[in-house]
């Protein structure tokens, strides 16, 4: 099964369906040609992964790691989880962890500005760059971490699903046809951080691949557990389904990921006992977990863990989960060892526009004032945030740094303010970086 194509991401990702028959018709002909292709794997001319019952600490194919990213990629990811499924083989399981914690996990925070690519030695500054991520990749990555999530039970895998739709598939919806840089990037613009060619492809490859996207949200919210229903995704929405043949509805009503209250409304059709779970995200460090308006007993409301809650659920019943969303500088240290700084607040990434700062030059930006490791932001309207940055003013005797007032956005919004700072030089010295990292320019 040589290929001389992707590394034989097209040709190979035929499993994935093959599981599937596999699953309906127990025809061991389906299962035998899977292993085939599989011992494949890791060979010359072949899909980069190695297929193996030992647990890895790095991605042991560090010279072509740029290969794994292709939407038949994670299709092939999705069709290991099958077989894992299926044959309760542990090497497929196994192989998947290795990939997502040598390889997926270390690239989640650059990945929402950088695609899958770090920036090359010698670069200092990398520029915002969408294309280097296809959206038809992102709903492959979403459907194998809600597999991984499904077999393991962990939820390292949902927090990163919750990050990659508010960071990375949100931002594909922005209006500005202008906000993906695509094409070729010479030396000098790569430092500076700025797009060489900019073009209307804010979706990259595959448009369909939007509609897909969005078809998969609402089935991603809920999961039903073997004792009863784990609420994942924290959006206003309804859930009605059926525990032990009693129909059961849920109503959440929230401003989530604004505000970090979320109310859920129980209607049983009659009294019945279930366990309610609900995902503490793993930025979420402080918590509270209220059934009928008092503190659960015993509720452990830690971050990047279930909260369960059993009990008898009757008509009328509330759960509240009300978390604190502090404001957090994030630093990331990339290639040729430059270091950049973003802000987060809760799942949201945030951003300085130009239209929301009028009287502030974006690339002036360095740092952002902060008190114990937090940024103290004021909310001006829904989705909007006041804090405090500082800037470097080059005057007659060298640079001068000053504290002045901005006005933060999500990220996912940036598009609809023109020009936007998304990310700061860590250590504060624009100089040598053009002081213009994760900037786009009009």
């Amino acid at each position: 099964m040589k290929v001389n194509f992707d590394y034989g991401h097209i040709s190979s990702c035929v499993i994935q369906g093959l599981t599937y028959l596999y699953g309906v018709t127990s025809d061991q002909r389906y299962l035998d040609f899977c292993h085939y292709v599989t011992t494949r794997y890791a060979q010359k001319d072949t899909v980069p992964i190695v297929v193996t019952e030992e647990r890895s600490s790095g991605y042991p194919f560090k010279e072509t790691t740029p290969n794994v990213k292709h939407m038949e990629f994670e299709y092939n990811l999705t069709a290991l989880c099958e077989l894992y499924r299926y044959t309760g083989e542990n090497k497929w399981l196994v192989s998947c962890r290795n990939l997502y914690d040598g390889y997926y996990a270390p690239l989640l925070g650059s990945m929402v500005f950088h695609g899958f690519f770090t920036p090359p030695a010698g670069v200092k500054v990398p520029p915002t760059w969408h294309a280097t991520l296809e959206t038809c990749d992102l709903n492959g990555i979403n459907r194998w971490l809600i597999e991984m999530a499904r077999l393991t039970g962990e939820t390292e895998y949902l927090d990163a699903l919750e990050w990659l739709l508010y960071n990375v598939y949100l931002p594909r919806d922005l209006p500005d046809g202008t906000v993906s840089p695509y094409g070729d990037i010479d030396d000098q613009t790569a430092v500076l951080g700025i797009a060489k060619s900019v073009t209307d492809d804010i979706y990259h490859c595959c448009w369909n691949s939007v509609l897909l996207g969005h078809s998969y949200l609402p089935s991603w919210c809920y999961f039903i557990a073997p004792d009863g229903i784990l609420v994942n995704l924290y959006e206003p929405s309804t859930l009605d389904t059926e525990v032990d043949g009693v129909k059961v509805r849920l109503a959440q009503t929230t401003k989530y990921p604004l505000e970090g209250l979320v109310d859920i409304a129980v209607e049983p059709e009659r009294s019945i006992a279930f366990t309610m779970y609900l995902r503490i995200p793993g930025w979420c460090k402080t918590a509270k977990v209220l059934v009928n308006g008092t503190s659960e007993v015993g509720a452990r409301p830690d971050a990047g863990s279930l909260v369960r809650l059993p009990r008898q659920w009757n008509k009328h019943d509330r759960v509240s989960l009300v978390m604190e969303m502090p404001a957090t500088v994030v630093t990331c240290e990339y290639a040729g060892g430059s270091k950049l700084a973003r802000v987060e607040r809760g799942p949201l990434i945030l951003c300085v526009t130009e239209k929301l700062n009028p009287g502030v030059r974006l690339e002036s930006i360095v740092a952002f004032e902060e008190s114990d490791g937090l940024l103290k932001l004021d909310p001006v309207d829904s989705g909007v945030f006041r804090g405090e940055a500082v800037t470097v003013v080059q005057t007659d005797g060298g640079p001068f740094r000053k504290a002045v007032p901005v006005v933060l956005t999500p990220y996912a919004d940036a598009g609809t303010h023109g020009s936007y700072r998304v990310e700061f030089v860590a250590d504060g010295n624009p100089v040598g970086f053009g002081g213009r990292c994760a900037y786009r320019i009009q």
